[in-house]
């Protein structure tokens, strides 16, 4: 293949290209803003499961969508101000009792108050005809009594702990119900925490984009630690940072376009190129300053043919690695596999067009050396034979260990720990054993 047309291009007008690639990128990388975090950890399950279809029929056919569901805990739940309290907050979530959701998009509203509300509805002598909160704790005690085995599910048998579930609609706005909850539950003296898919899945994204705030941060300082210890001048950090940098833009912009679904594990793929798109600015940039002399063009086309070549067929193979992904039937996996061979394209784009043009732009002469580089070469060399035999030895090792590999499907573990939904969510689990 001809580079030369291509390196005498980078040569004569690498502020040019420097330019028109910044254009390109910023352009595509604005599309960026319609990426949205997908916190719903339901979409771990695989699709083709006959038992995933099924729950999605029924979510379609009777249009569910998320649970809200309110902790209660208190020294004893049927005290009569917490029932007050139960029952004020959810007739001011569940607005309209019998629309079935279409104004307040509340679907149902279960809770012990609405189950001893029913009993108190019954014709003399089980009730009182009237669907309310009856005073007196005899008569309360007397409802519980009648409810049955079924009062277990939302109350626990020590009666320090009871749940308030709400059934949403999928076209509610999630977020204002939300947020009316949480302003409704600062309202009364209970103790209530929302938990739930709606609340786990809020919390969830705010960590997810919390996570994503300090982990590309980090990554750029220990990074430069390291080629800062190397190069000891600042271009070098420049050219190394760039090119990766323009390919991270260039991907989630892209991905803004074609799939802007995000999950917890789409944080990853910035990190991924980051490593990457810098070991393949390093390669360049070290084998053009090896290289260089007085015709620039023609260190420029043997860099792209030789070290060029041998990161474009690196590219090729972790993007086939990482494509394979996308044959699972998991959407984040999809997803996730996809950005990744979508970055990694674009950090080899990046990497050959911009290295150059920064090189030549900055007068970047230094050269990095690696004290004992030599000497560990050398021993490399005189003792290959035992350090194939080591390797041997540690991947037979594995491979023995291997059948102790297991597989976790628990949501709370693939969930981040130290969440407080996320706890408080175990802790009901525990206690009303869902």
């Amino acid at each position: 293949m001809n580079l030369k047309p291509i390196a005498r291009l980078l040569v004569k007008r690498p502020k040019t290209v420097l330019l028109l690639f910044t254009i390109f990128t910023f352009i595509v990388g604005s599309q960026a803003a319609n990426l949205y975090m997908e916190s719903d950890m339901s979409v771990y399950l695989p699709k083709g499961d006959p038992t995933v279809k099924l729950l999605e029929k029924i979510e379609q056919e009777w249009g569910f969508g998320d649970t809200l569901i309110i902790y209660v805990e208190s020294d004893n739940v049927l005290d009569i101000n917490v029932l007050k309290d139960i029952d004020y907050v959810t007739n001011e979530i569940d607005n309209y009792r019998h629309d079935n959701g279409e104004i307040d998009g509340v679907i149902s509203a279960t809770s012990i108050v609405s189950l001893i509300k029913q009993e108190n509805s019954l014709s003399p002598p089980f009730g009182t005809g009237k669907y309310e909160l009856p005073t007196s704790e005899h008569l309360i005690k007397k409802y519980v009594a009648q409810i049955g085995e079924m009062r277990k599910t939302i109350l626990t048998d020590d009666l320090t702990a009871t749940a308030v579930t709400f059934l949403l609609t999928d076209e509610t706005d999630n977020k204002d119900i939300l947020t009316k909850a949480e302003n409704v539950i600062k309202r009364v003296n209970t103790q209530m925490t929302l938990i739930g898919s709606l609340p786990q899945n809020a919390a969830l994204e705010e960590r997810s984009l919390k996570n994503m705030a300090i982990i590309f941060p980090l990554a750029i300082i220990f990074v430069s630690i390291v080629l800062f210890f190397f190069h000891r001048t600042l271009k070098g950090l420049i050219i190394t940072f760039l090119p990766p940098a323009y390919a991270i833009i260039l991907t989630f912009g892209l991905l803004g376009i074609i799939a802007p679904e995000l999950t917890m594990i789409s944080i990853a793929i910035v990190a991924l190129l980051l490593g990457l798109g810098v070991d393949y600015s390093i390669h360049l940039m070290n084998r053009f300053l090896e290289e260089k002399g007085e015709d620039l063009t023609l260190t420029v086309e043997k860099v792209l043919k030789t070290t060029g070549k041998a990161v474009l067929l690196s590219t090729v193979t972790t993007m086939v690695g990482f494509g394979s992904l996308m044959i699972s039937s998991m959407s984040p996996i999809i997803h996730f596999g996809f950005g990744c061979a979508l970055g990694i394209l674009f950090c080899f784009i990046s990497a050959a067009l911009l290295v150059p043009c920064l090189v030549l732009i900055l007068r970047f002469e230094e050269k990095s050396r690696v004290p004992g580089w030599k000497q560990l070469a050398r021993f490399a060399a005189e003792n290959s034979p035992k350090i194939v035999f080591l390797g041997c030895v540690v991947a037979v090792l594995s491979l023995l260990v291997l059948p102790q590999v297991g597989t976790d499907v628990n949501y709370f573990e693939m969930a981040p720990q130290g969440e407080p939904v996320i706890e408080k969510t175990k802790e009901f689990s525990e206690r009303f054993g869902t």
